[in-house]
C-alpha cells in the first residue's frame, strides 16, 4: 500500500519501506541511543501494521468562499493538508470523518478563522474501542451557538449507528490545544468503554489511552512478564492515566498505588477499579514527583513509572534512588529522555533487559520497556 499524500503530510516517516525495513532502522536507533550502555533486544512489531490508530483527528478550514477542507496539520507547520484516506486510522473513524465533512458542507457550518477568530468548527476528534467497537465523536466548536446540533446527531447516526456516544468541546481560545474548556454530551454517554487483556475501561473525552490497542496488549504482556511480579508485592504505578497497568499488574501483587496529576483521569480510574472489581489498587490524584518526595519513606517492592515524552524529573528520579524498590519498570514513548534519565538511575540499580515495541509502525517513534535491579553495594 501506499500513501498518497506522504510526501506533503508529514504524520508518518516511513512510507514505501517494509516492516522489515523499518525494524532495521527502529532497532538501529535505539541500539545507537544506548551505545555502550546495554545491548536492547530486538524490537517487537506489528504483524498487520494498517489502521491501527484508535484515536484520529481533524482540524477545519475554509476552502474558497464555500468549500471546507479537513485535514491535518503537516509537521513542524500550522497547514492543514487534506486528508480523504489515510493508511493509519481505523477505517470505521475515517467513514465517520467523510460524513461530518459532507454535514458541515450542506448545512454551512463555517470552519473557524484563527485569524479572524470567526467560525464555529475547529476540529473533530474520533475515538474508536479495537475490541468494543464503540465510537466517540468529539465536536471541537469556537462558540456555544450550535443551534443545528440536534440535526447534527440525527443525520450522524443514521448513517453510523455505531456512534455511541457524541461530544462538544467548546474551546473558545485562541490556542493550538485542541481540547480545552468545557464539555457537553449531546448523545450517548459521553464516554466509550474498551477492554484490554480482559479488562473493561472506560474512556473520556480527554483521558489518556494508548492509541494502538493491538500492541498495547503485548506491552502490558512484557511488563507483567519483566516485572516478575509476586503475590506479597507492593507496586507504585507512577504516572498511571486511567489506571490501565497498574490494575492489569494488580492480579498478581498485595497492592498497587497509582498515582496521576490528571484529576479527570483519576476520575476514570477510580471508575474503572468499580467496574473490574480491584481492592487491591488506589488511585492518588497528585503530581508524581510530588508524591514520590513526600512518601519517600514509604515501602514499595517494585515501581513502574510511564512519563510523558519530557521524561521524568530528577527530583522524582533522585527520589525513587532514596526509596530503593527491588525493581524498576520503565516505559517510555522517548528514548532519548529515557536514556537520560536512565544514566541517573544507573548509579543504584542494573539494566536487565531493554524491549522496543513498535507501537507507531510507519513513525519513527519506538516505544522502550526498560527493567532495572537494585544492585547490593
Amino acid at each position: 500500500m501506499k500513501c498518497k499524500i506522504f510526501d506533503i503530510c508529514g504524520g508518518c516517516d516511513f512510507s514505501h519501506e517494509s516492516t522489515a525495513e523499518q525494524n532495521e532502522y527502529k532497532d538501529d536507533y535505539i541500539k545507537n541511543i544506548f551505545k555502550d550502555r546495554f545491548i536492547p533486544k530486538e524490537i517487537i512489531s506489528m504483524e498487520n501494521p494498517y489502521y491501527y490508530r484508535n484515536k484520529s483527528l481533524r482540524t477545519y478550514q475554509k476552502k474558497g468562499k464555500n468549500d471546507v477542507l479537513a485535514g491535518i496539520y503537516a509537521k513542524k507547520s500550522h497547514k492543514i493538508v487534506e486528508v480523504e484516506d489515510c493508511l493509519i486510522e481505523n477505517e470505521v473513524s475515517q467513514r465517520i470523518f467523510k460524513t461530518i465533512l459532507q454535514i458541515a458542507k450542506r448545512y454551512k457550518m463555517e470552519p473557524y478563522d484563527e485569524d479572524n477568530e470567526i467560525g464555529l468548527l475547529r476540529h473533530v476528534l474520533i475515538r474508536r474501542g479495537h475490541n468494543s467497537k464503540e465510537v466517540m465523536v468529539i465536536l471541537v466548536l469556537a462558540n456555544t451557538y450550535f443551534t443545528g446540533k440536534k440535526n447534527f446527531v440525527k443525520l450522524l447516526v443514521k448513517k453510523h449507528p455505531e456512534i455511541t456516544t457524541i461530544v462538544v468541546n467548546y474551546n473558545k481560545r485562541k490556542s493550538s490545544v485542541v481540547l480545552e474548556g468545557k464539555y457537553e454530551t449531546i448523545y450517548g454517554p459521553g464516554f466509550i468503554y474498551d477492554t484490554l487483556l480482559g479488562l473493561k475501561f472506560k474512556i473520556s473525552p480527554s483521558s489518556f489511552y494508548q492509541v494502538n490497542s493491538v500492541q498495547t496488549e503485548f506491552l502490558y504482556k512484557k511488563v507483567i512478564e519483566l516485572g516478575d511480579f509476586k503475590e506479597g508485592d507492593r507496586v507504585l504505578d507512577a504516572y498511571c492515566g486511567i489506571g490501565t497497568i497498574g490494575m492489569i499488574v494488580s492480579k498478581y501483587v498485595r497492592e498497587v498505588i497509582g498515582v496521576e496529576n490528571n484529576e479527570k483521569a483519576v476520575r476514570d480510574a477510580n471508575i474503572n477499579k468499580k467496574i473490574n472489581s480491584k481492592e487491591n489498587i488506589n488511585f492518588i490524584n497528585a503530581d508524581a514527583t510530588e508524591y514520590i518526595m513526600e512518601n519517600i519513606n514509604e515501602h514499595f517492592d517494585k515501581v513502574i513509572m510511564d512519563p510523558p515524552r519530557a521524561g521524568s524529573t530528577r527530583e522524582f528520579l533522585d527520589a525513587l534512588l532514596k526509596m530503593s524498590p527491588e525493581k524498576i519498570i520503565y516505559v517510555s514513548c522517548n528514548p532519548d529522555t529515557l536514556v537520560r534519565d536512565l544514566d541517573v538511575l544507573v548509579s543504584k540499580y542494573r539494566i536487565d533487559e531493554v524491549q522496543p515495541v513498535d507501537m507507531f509502525p510507519f513513525t519513527k517513534h519506538v516505544e522502550c520497556l526498560v527493567l532495572m535491579s537494585k544492585v547490593d553495594k
